[in-house]
This record gives C-alpha cells, structure tokens and sequence, in this order.
C-alpha cells in the first residue's frame, strides 16, 4: 500500500511539475512545503530556498498601477470552498526585483476527512500577453489619433479649398458681366465649367461621411455626350498647341449624343487620361474617339480610348498601373511630376460606374489607355436647360444688406455681385465689426461668413438675436466654406435664417437673397438658442421641451456626465476626449443639437490638451444641460 502510494506521489509530481503554470503549496501557517518547477522559473527562487519560508516572502505582490503592496488573502483562500482569483493588474516581485503580470487560482487543501492542512496556488506568467495588449491598445490609439487628425486635416481643407474657388467662380461671373466678344465669352464660360467641376470632385473628396463609410455617389442624370467632349478637348488644346501636338477627336456615327450617366464622373476620367497623354508626349498626336462596342438590356455600351505617340511603357512596367502612388518609373515623377493617384482614382470611377479599364503601349511608339462604360439613352428633351448667358440683372426694390467676410477677394465679389443686382452693400471684415455696424443702422439681410478673426459668425448672430429679441428680425444667411455634412443644420440651428456654402455661384447668390428677402421673415426668431446675461447659449425652453428622446436618455447622459467631470477633474485628457465623443455622438442621436455642438467643443479641447479651456466649456455646458433639465422636469411635472 505505501509503495503504491509512493508511486502515485512520484506520477503526480511528475505531471505538476510538466505543467506551463506555477504551482505552491503552503501548510495553515503559510510556510511553503512544495514548488514546482515552473513557480521556480517565473519567481526566480530555488526550490530549496523557499521550502520552508513564509508565502508572503515568495510571492510577493504589488498593484501594476499604484506600485502599492498587495497582502496575499490566505485567511480567506482557506476558509473559502471554492477556488478565487486574483485582482486585475496584479504583479508578482520576482527575487531579482523584477515584475511580471500574473493570473492566479487559489484554493484550500483539505485532506480526505475534510480538514484543512493548507493552501496550494496555481499561478501563470501572462507578462507578454499583457504587453501584447498595451501594445494592441497604443495601436489602436494611434490609429484613432490619425482618423481625428484625417478628419480634422480634410475638413480644414475643405474651408481652404473653397475659399480660392470661390473667389475664382465670383470673378469669372464679374467677367461675364462685363462687354466681351464671343471669344472670351466662350472662353470664360469654359473656364467656369472647370471651375464647377472640380468643386464637385472636391465635394465628394472631402465629405466626411462618403469618406468614412467608403462611399461614392454616382450619379445619373442626363447629358450631351458631344457637348463634354467639345468642352474637354477645348480645356486640353492650349497645352497641346503649346508642345506642337494635335489633338484629335473621333466619334462613331451609331455613338447616341444624349445619355444618361455621370457626366461629372466620365468629365473626370477622360481629363485625367488626356492630360497625362499630353504630359507624356513631346510630338505627334493625342487622340480621343468613341466607339459603340454593343448594347445590352437596353443599355448602350461605349468604349473611349486615348491614345498618345509618347514615350510608352515597357512591358515589366505594365503592372504597376492603376496602383495607387505609383509610377512606372521614378525618373517619371522627377521629369513629369505627378503623385501617381491619377489612373487609380480612374480605374475605381469607371468600376463605380459599371465599366472596366485597360491599357497598351509600346516603348518608344505610344500608348492607349481605354475604358468601356454602359449607359442609358436619354431625349434631348429631358436634359437641363442651360443658364442663359449673364446679364447685368436688376432687382424692382434695391434692399441695404451686410455682407460681414475677413476675406478681400470674397467681400469684393459678393459686395460687387450683390451691387450689380441693384442692392445697396455694406461690408464688415469680423464679428466685432458686424455688431457694431448693426448697432447704428437697420439691414435687410445679413450675409455672415463663420470663420473670422476677432469674433466669429456665430457668436455675432447669437448677439444679434439676443439685441433683436421681442422687436425687429435681420434675417442672416450663413455664408461659409464649411460645406460637410451635418454644417446646414448646425447653422440653422444656432440662430441663422439660410445656409449657402461657397462658393458661391452667382445665380444661386441671387436666388437665395431673393427667397429670404421676398419672405418677410420679421416674425420672431424661430427661438432655438440666445444668449443669456452672462453672454453665454442657451436653450429656449420650447426647443428642450420638444425633445422627448433625450428624456428617455437623461440617466446614461448623466451617468457620462460623470465620467466626464471626474476626468476632467484630474486633467485625463484622453477620458475628457473619450467622455465627450460618446455624448456627443449620443446628443447626436437624440436630435439635440445644441449639446451635441456643446460636447463636441469639449472633445476638441481635450485632443488639443487645453485644459483651461475645458473648464470653462464643461462649466457652460452644464449650465445648459441644467436648463434642458428643469424644462424636461418641468413638463413631466405638467403632464
């Protein structure tokens, strides 16, 4: 009987110390009596060394965070009859003075009658693990970091993309007004043409929500066919007549001339592949044609090519086309420029619109680079009716308007666009200057830009309405380069009568002054947000009272709330910023957008590490949830 228990000591020995984990057994007073050898290598201590020393000096533990001490709970591991863990983040001090991450069962080791003769812990280094993750988490991070810093990027693009746009459209529409022959009239037409299609190329680039869900829209409208390619072979002829080439264009007789498609999108494709076909040639030809390859449920199936007599490609270099950043030859970027994007964007517009794309070429000879595309006949009849050509316009009753614009070349041409309709204009350059011109005399219309030195668009109107409250209404069209999803409605929200993004075109200048002007809109303000005494927003209590979704959310609101103060509280930036964006995205949700507007000042604070400044937000945000509050309490209350 005793050999055969002394076999199974030696077996079950043998199996503990194979396992990966750390195994210690300690009798009722906590001195060690067993170690394996695993609980050897992951603390450093001999197994003679420890055999009969306390536990406590073994094991000793310590909270990852604080570095504070961590008493080992035998007591309680020998009284309880099921096994228990450690705390998160508990670390093991090995002999050499090293740390390393643990997880760990602990029990009580009962003979077979029951009673208790000690404790036993399993143990496990999850050191690398733990790193693993820290390192998963800082990815994560810098990931999330460089989305807000795209999305910050492109967003700050956008207002100063469209700035430079809109001074070019306005001019060109000043132009127009002007005595001109039909050369330059036609030239001028052309150049605006351009000029509104790459501010729909650059609307779609820079929408945050088509970017950030992957999103393209493609559009199908009808077109004249003959019509964009006359126009593009006149935007490309200057630089080909500039090299000595000619510049062709050939199209099939059975090719239709009204289509519907995207002729935005097809306008883009072509330009790209005539422009580089003329980079790369030095003489010769470039030429354009179309061709009907067939026709397929009703759809009308086009191929285009563009072939040049330039350069060529060599046949190893063919794959690198279509690859975004990339370029046959890195001489290529040296000696013709270009970041080597433009055949990619190509190649995913004509997929978007249903076709496929390919090339040939021949070093030394030329290449053609051809797409096909389906499209859907269209009547002549359902197409757009152009605008007729500008005309020095006129108005029955010239109104007094204030244009407020820290740009020069943006308050030249809406002043001017404005004047040639027969309007009398005055012109503010900010905020400050805006308060204290309406201050001294009454305008019809207020055309007020967001951005500027001083004081912004914003708080300008809040100010106006706030001194207009309960007597005369200035209706206020926001005028701005901030044209992303979401910005009309802000706008709107926050005290302005219309939105119009720039650039501005001059018929839709004209349209929209003459809606808010024919309207009459001298009614009170709509009542969405004022200032207080403190020259603070604040919330009218029909717009709170409204919100039946953010009463059901008040608890998760002030729970966040909370989280949010207690960061705050002990400068964690990071919980501010994370804090904020959940409620910002919740008042998002609920429609509130004042709060959401609020919270979203907050988040920009924290990820730009100024801490005064969110203090002095977070203190006027909750004078303004407050008020939501007591209107929600208050109708709760009524009902």
């Amino acid at each position: 009987m005793a050999e055969a228990q002394a076999v199974d000591y030696g077996r079950m020995k043998a199996i503990i110390n194979c396992l990966g984990d750390g195994v210690i057994v300690s009798d009722i007073r906590g001195i060690i009596n067993y170690m394996n050898s695993s609980a050897e290598l992951i603390t450093g201590w001999r197994q003679k060394e420890a055999l009969g020393r306390e536990l406590s000096a073994v094991f000793s533990l310590y909270h990852a965070e604080t570095n504070a001490p961590l008493p080992l709970p035998l007591a309680e591991i020998m009284a309880a009859r099921e096994p228990m863990g450690l705390q998160h983040g508990t670390m093991l001090r090995c002999r050499d003075g090293t740390g390393k991450y643990l997880s760990a069962s602990c029990a009580s080791v009962r003979d077979a009658r029951g009673e208790l003769n000690g404790a036993v812990i399993v143990f496990r280094d999850i050191s690398r693990q733990k790193k693993a993750e820290e390192q998963i988490l800082k990815a994560k991070e810098a990931a999330e970091a460089a989305n807000r810093a795209k999305s910050e990027f492109l967003a700050n693009m956008s207002h100063e993309i469209r700035t430079p746009i809109n001074g070019i459209i306005g001019m060109i529409d000043l132009t127009l007004l002007t005595p001109l022959n039909s050369e330059q009239r036609d030239n001028l037409l052309t150049a605006k043409k351009c000029a509104d299609s790459l501010l729909l190329i650059i609307n779609d680039i820079l929408d945050f929500s088509k970017i950030e869900a992957g999103k393209m829209k493609i559009e199908k409208v009808p077109f004249s066919l003959q019509e964009l390619l006359g126009e593009i072979m006149k935007t490309h002829g200057v630089s080909a007549k500039k090299k000595g080439l000619k510049l062709r264009k050939q199209v099939g007789m059975d090719v239709p001339n009204f289509l519907t498609g995207d002729p935005t999108r097809l306008r883009q494709v072509i330009d790209n592949l005539v422009h580089n076909a003329i980079k790369f040639t030095q003489e010769g030809y470039v030429s354009l044609s179309v061709h009907k390859s067939g026709e397929v449920n009703g759809k009308v199936h086009l191929q285009f090519a563009v072939t040049d007599t330039g350069i060529g490609i060599e046949p190893q270099m063919m794959g690198k086309l279509f690859r975004s950043f990339s370029q046959v030859d890195s001489s290529t970027t040296r000696k013709f420029g270009g970041t080597g994007l433009g055949l990619v964007i190509s190649r995913q517009l004509v997929e978007k619109m249903g076709g496929s794309i390919w090339a040939h070429s021949e070093p030394g000879v030329g290449s053609t680079f051809a797409f096909s595309l389906p499209f859907l006949p269209a009547q002549e009849s359902s197409l757009p009716t152009e605008p007729a050509p500008a005309t020095r316009p006129g108005v029955s009753r010239p109104r007094t308007i204030l244009v407020v614009e820290d740009d020069r070349v943006n308050q030249e041409v809406v002043a001017r666009l404005l004047k040639e309709r027969g309007h009398r204009v005055d012109v503010a350059a900010n905020g400050t200057e805006a308060l204290a011109m309406h201050a001294t005399k009454a305008y019809d219309l207020i055309l007020m830009d967001i951005q500027m030195p001083r004081m912004d668009g914003i708080e300008a109107a809040a100010r106006i309405r706030e001194r207009e409250k309960g007597g005369r209404h200035t209706p206020i069209v926001a005028l701005t380069a901030f044209a992303l999803q979401g910005d009309r409605e802000r706008f709107l929200s926050l005290g302005m009568d219309e939105y119009l993004p720039k650039p501005v075109r001059m018929e839709e200048l004209y349209e929209m002054v003459d809606k808010v002007l024919s309207a009459g809109r001298q009614a009170a303000f709509r009542g969405r947000v004022h200032l207080n005494a403190d020259g603070e927003l604040v919330v009218t209590e029909q717009e709170a009272g409204e919100n039946t979704e953010l009463a059901a959310h008040l608890p998760e609101l002030e729970a966040l709330l909370a989280e949010l103060q207690a960061a705050c509280a002990v400068c964690d930036l990071e919980r501010t910023e994370l804090y904020a964006h959940k409620m910002k995205d919740l008042f998002f949700a609920v429609d509130a957008e004042e709060l959401k507007y609020a919270m979203f000042k907050i988040e920009l604070a924290a990820r730009r590490g100024n801490s005064k400044e969110i203090d002095t937000l977070l203190s006027r945000f909750q004078d303004l949830f407050a008020t939501y509050k007591k209107v929600l309490d208050n109708r709760g209350e009524g009902a």
